[in-house]
C-alpha cells in the first residue's frame, strides 16, 4: 500500500471515529468527552483533542455537534489534522421505536486541516508504532479484508447525507521534493453506507508547488466502499480538471470513470476510462493485479484520431511545419497493454498515420536502463511530406555555390543510446522520397554496452540496397557505416537521364566524435561502382567536337558519333578525405573514355564544386572511337551549386576552359592570329552555340 493510499485511509477514518464517537454521546455530550477521544483513538491510533464544546438540540432535527478538534500521532505534540467544526443530524424514527441502532441523517464537517509530512528518513508524521494493523499491513488476507471493522463502539455506517467544507490537506516529502497543497471547497454526497454506491459531487484546487501547476478539479458520480475503507468503486464519475501548467497555459482534461479499486487484495478494474484533451480522446479499459508488490497490467488502450499539429500548440509548443499541410493532422491508435508495471507491453497495435497504417508490438522494460523492443510493420509512408517545406528561394538559386549555413548538431546521441537499451525491426511496405522509392524496407538495431548495430535493406528499381552502420558510443565515440547496391536501374536512382544501365556500388565511411562539426571534420571513406550495358548521352562532346572541326575545317571521327552511346560497363571511385576537402577525386572509365575530377563537398553549406576532366583515348575498335586529332584533349567541365540541384544544373561546360583548349589546338593552324583574338573568338564560338 502507498503512503499516500495510506494517509487518505487515515483521514476517512479519523473523520468516521469522531462521528462514531459523537453519536455514542446522546445522553450528554460533555460527560461522553473522553469516551468519544478514546473511541477515535482505538479506531485510528491516533490521540483525539477536543478543545471546543459538544453540543446537541433535539429539534429540529436532533443533532449533535463538536467543535475545535486536534488530531496527533502518539506521543506528538504537533497536530497531524485539525477540524474547526462537526455536526452530525439524526434520524428520530429510529430514536423513538427504541430499536438501538442509531441512523445519521446527515454528517457536516467544514473547516478540516490535514498537514502531512515525510521527513529526510522517509518517516510521515502521521506514522505511529501503534497503529492498528488494519490500516498498514499490505499483507492481509481475503478474507480479513472484507472484515466488519470489530470494536464495541463501532456502528454500521448509515449516513442520510454529508458535507464536508473548506477542508485543506498540504503534503511534503522531503526525500522527494514533492510539495502539494489540496483545498477541498466542497464534497457533497447522498445516502453513505458500506458497499452501496453513493452519489457524490465535489470541487476542489490543487497546487504542485514544486513545478508551479495550479490545477481546478470538480466532479460527479457514483462512489461505494466497504467497512474497511479498502475497497473503492467508481461509477459514471464525471471529473473535469482545468490545469494552468508552467510554460504551457490552460488546459481542460475531461475524464470518465467506472471501475473498482481493491487495496487489500491489490487489484483494480478499470473497466472504463474516457478521456478528452482538446481533440484528444480515447478509451482506457484495464486491469491491475499485483499491486502490492509489482503491479501486473491487462487491458487496452484506444485513441481517436486527431490532429498532432493542432495538439502541438495546445501544448504550447513550437509549431510543427511540414511540407505536406496535411502530414499530421489524422492519428489515430488501439493496442493491448499488458505485462507489469515494470515490462511494459503493448501487443496487437494498430495505429494510423494520416494515410498510413502501422501494425506490430512494443515491450518498455525499465531497471538500471530502459529497454525497448519493438517489431513494428509500416503499410506505406512519403517521408518528404513530413519534413520541413522547402525553400523556394534556396530553390530557385541551387546552382548558386551559396547558402545558409548548416548549424552544428548532435548525429550519434549519446545520453539516449547509452542510458538506453534497444532492440527491434521496424519494416516499411513503400518507403517513399521525393522522387525515390523503396520496398520491403527493413531496418533492425540493437543497441547495448556503449555499442549500436544497425542495418536495413530494401528493393527497387529491378534491384536492391542494403546499409550498415556501427557505432561506439564511449567515451570516444566513432561510426563506420557500408552501403551497398546491386543491379538497380541507375537512371531511376539518379535522376539522370544521360545515363541508363545497371549499377552495382560499395561505399564506405568512417567518422569519430558525436556533433557534425566533428564528423565532418573526421569524415574518410571510399567507393566504387560499375554500371553495366547501359547508354551515355554525349551530344554535348559531340557539339564541341563540332566547333573545334569548325575551326580546323577537318571532320573528326567524334562528330560522326550517335547522340547516345551504348558501352559494355563504366567503372568509376570516390575517394573522401577529411570531410569537407578540396582534395576529394572522383575517376570514371567507359571504355576509352575517361573522367576525372578533384574538389569536394561543403557539407556546412550544402555544396559541392569539382572541376572536372573529361579525355578521349584513341581507338578505333571500341563505341567510342577518336582519331588522332582529336585524342588526348582534356575536356573541361564544371561541377558546382547547391547539393539539392540536378545534375544538369550542377555540371556544366566552364566556356573559359574550352576557349583556351580551342585556342592551343588552332594555335598552329592559325599563328597569323594573335593568341588573344583567338580565344576571344573560341569563346564566342563556344558561347554561341551552347547558349
Amino acid at each position: 500500500m502507498s503512503r499516500k493510499t495510506l494517509l487518505f485511509i487515515i483521514i476517512i477514518a479519523v473523520v468516521a471515529s469522531i462521528a462514531i464517537g459523537i453519536v455514542a454521546a446522546l445522553d450528554n455530550p460533555e460527560y461522553y468527552r473522553e469516551k468519544i477521544q478514546a473511541t477515535a483513538e482505538t479506531e485510528t491510533g491516533f490521540e483525539i483533542e477536543i478543545n471546543g464544546e459538544l453540543n446537541w438540540r433535539y429539534w429540529p432535527p436532533i443533532a449533535i455537534s463538536i467543535e475545535d478538534v486536534d488530531v496527533r500521532p502518539a506521543g506528538s505534540d504537533v497536530p497531524l489534522a485539525t477540524l474547526k467544526s462537526a455536526a452530525v443530524d439524526l434520524k428520530l424514527l429510529p430514536l423513538l421505536l427504541g430499536t438501538g441502532d442509531i441512523a445519521i441523517d446527515g454528517l457536516n464537517i467544514d473547516g478540516l486541516t490535514v498537514n502531512a509530512m515525510i521527513d529526510q528518513q522517509g518517516r510521515g508524521n502521521w506514522e505511529t508504532d501503534d497503529q492498528p494493523s488494519k490500516t498498514s499491513d499490505a499483507s492481509d488476507t481475503d478474507a480479513d479484508a472484507d472484515a466488519v471493522v470489530d470494536s464495541e463502539n463501532s456502528l454500521d455506517l448509515d449516513i442520510g447525507a454529508m458535507s464536508i467544507t473548506n477542508a485543506a490537506v498540504s503534503y511534503i516529502d522531503a526525500t522527494t521534493g514533492e510539495n502539494y497543497a489540496i483545498n477541498l471547497k466542497s464534497l457533497q454526497t447522498g445516502a453513505v453506507s458500506y458497499s452501496a454506491l453513493t452519489p457524490v459531487s465535489f470541487e476542489l484546487a490543487l497546487e504542485d508547488n514544486a513545478s508551479g501547476m495550479r490545477s481546478k478539479i470538480t466532479g460527479d458520480g457514483d462512489l461505494s466502499f466497504n467497512n474497511a475503507f479498502n475497497r473503492f468503486g467508481m461509477v459514471d464519475m464525471n471529473i473535469e480538471n482545468d490545469l494552468n501548467l508552467p510554460d504551457v497555459g490552460e488546459l481542460l482534461l475531461k475524464l470518465m470513470i467506472s471501475g473498482e479499486v481493491d487495496t487489500a487484495k491489490g487489484t483494480a478494474d478499470l473497466s472504463k476510462l474516457d478521456f478528452e484533451l482538446g481533440e484528444l480522446k480515447g478509451t482506457v479499459a484495464v486491469n491491475v493485479t499485483e499491486m502490492n508488490s509489482t503491479p501486473r497490467l491487462d487491458g487496452q488502450i484506444t485513441i481517436s484520431p486527431f490532429n498532432a499539429k493542432n495538439m502541438t500548440k495546445l501544448l504550447g509548443q513550437p509549431d510543427i511545419e511540414t511540407a505536406n499541410p496535411s502530414a499530421l493532422t489524422a492519428i489515430a491508435l488501439t493496442t493491448k497493454i499488458g505485462g507489469s508495471a515494470e515490462n511494459i507491453k503493448l501487443s496487437e497495435i494498430e495505429g494510423k498515420i494520416d494515410g498510413s497504417t502501422i501494425t506490430g508490438r512494443l515491450g518498455l522494460r525499465t531497471g538500471d536502463k530502459l529497454t525497448a523492443s519493438f517489431d513494428l510493420t509500416l503499410d506505406q509512408i512519403t517521408v518528404s511530406d513530413y519534413l520541413a517545406p522547402i525553400d523556394e528561394t534556396a530553390t530557385a538559386n541551387a546552382n548558386d555555390a551559396t547558402s545558409t549555413p548548416v548549424t552544428d548538431a548532435e548525429v550519434l546521441p549519446l545520453a539516449l543510446l547509452n542510458e538506453n537499451n534497444i532492440n527491434g525491426k521496424f519494416t516499411i511496405g513503400s518507403l517513399n522520397y521525393d522522387t525515390y522509392t523503396l520496398n520491403d524496407f527493413t531496418t533492425t538495431i540493437v543497441n547495448a554496452n556503449q555499442q549500436m548495430k544497425a542495418t536495413s535493406y530494401g528493393t527497387g528499381y529491378d534491384g536492391n540496397m542494403s546499409m550498415a552502420f556501427v557505432a561506439k558510443t564511449g567515451k570516444k565515440p566513432s561510426a563506420r557505416t557500408t552501403v551497398q547496391i546491386k543491379g538497380m536501374d541507375v537512371t531511376k536512382l539518379t535522376g539522370v537521364e544521360a545515363l541508363t544501365g545497371k549499377i552495382e556500388l560499395k561505399s564506405h565511411t568512417r567518422f569519430a566524435g558525436s556533433m557534425l562539426s566533428d564528423v565532418l571534420a573526421t569524415l574518410d571513406g571510399d567507393s566504387e561502382f560499375t554500371v553495366k550495358d547501359g547508354t551515355l548521352d554525349v551530344s554535348s562532346i559531340k557539339n564541341i567536337a563540332a566547333v573545334i572541326d569548325g575551326l580546323r575545317k577537318k571532320t573528326s571521327s567524334v562528330a560522326s558519333w550517335p547522340d547516345v552511346m551504348p558501352f559494355k560497363s563504366m567503372t568509376g571511385t570516390h575517394q573522401i578525405n577529411a570531410g569537407i576537402d578540396e582534395d576529394q577525386r572522383i575517376n570514371v572509365n567507359i571504355e576509352n573514355m575517361s573522367i576525372s575530377g578533384t574538389g569536394g563537398v561543403d557539407y556546412w553549406q550544402n555544396t559541392m564544386a569539382y572541376d572536372m576532366e573529361v579525355t578521349l583515348n584513341e581507338s578505333v575498335d571500341g563505341q567510342f572511337t577518336v582519331g588522332p586529332a582529336m585524342a588526348g584533349i582534356r575536356w573541361p567541365l564544371r561541377c558546382a551549386g547547391m547539393m539539392d540541384a540536378t545534375a544538369a544544373e550542377l555540371c556544366t561546360p566552364d566556356s573559359d576552359s574550352i576557349a583556351n583548349l580551342i585556342t592551343q589546338i588552332l594555335q598552329k593552324e592559325l599563328r597569323r592570329q594573335g593568341a588573344d583574338k583567338l580565344k576571344e573568338k573560341g569563346k564566342k564560338l563556344f558561347e554561341r552555340l551552347f547558349n
